[in-house]
């Protein structure tokens, strides 16, 4: 099974998605929809790291 990514990785992996155009795989978005709806603190740190970066308002953050 593979390792479980960290917040950073999962915000790396969001923008790089976001900017080639492609998106997420559907296995990313299931295991990401899980892992966040399943813990705050990994939510609000994501959604922090992109927020710092500038990419709060393309993807409706604030």
């Amino acid at each position: 099974m593979p390792e479980e990514l960290t917040e950073e990785e999962w915000a790396a992996a969001i923008i790089i998605a976001y900017e080639s155009g492609k998106g997420l795989t559907d296995d990313a978005k299931k295991e990401l929809a899980q892992r966040l709806s399943k813990d705050r603190a990994t939510r609000s740190k994501i959604r922090e790291i992109l927020i710092q970066e500038g990419y709060g308002p393309v993807l409706g953050l604030s």
